[in-house]
């Protein structure tokens, strides 16, 4: 049994972007010895992903126009 993990990254500020960059594992299922490997791996590249989107998430505006106070 064979599972892809592929990562994609995007430049948003383009309307039709490219791909900029992709990371991918291929991880073997069978192989029990490496399940922790592979999950410390996804995890590592999840929390950098998680780490950027929090450096920048001041960048963003919010425009609120007619926001409904009840939801």
């Amino acid at each position: 049994m064979q599972t892809l993990v592929v990562i994609f990254t995007y430049d948003s500020s383009v309307p039709n972007p490219d791909l900029m960059k992709t990371i991918s594992f291929n991880f073997d299922g069978t192989d029990s010895s490496q399940e922790v490997w592979d999950c410390i791996g996804i995890a590592a590249v999840v929390i950098c992903a998680r780490n950027y989107l929090m450096s920048i998430k001041d960048e963003f505006e919010v425009e609120q126009e007619d926001v409904d106070p009840d939801l």
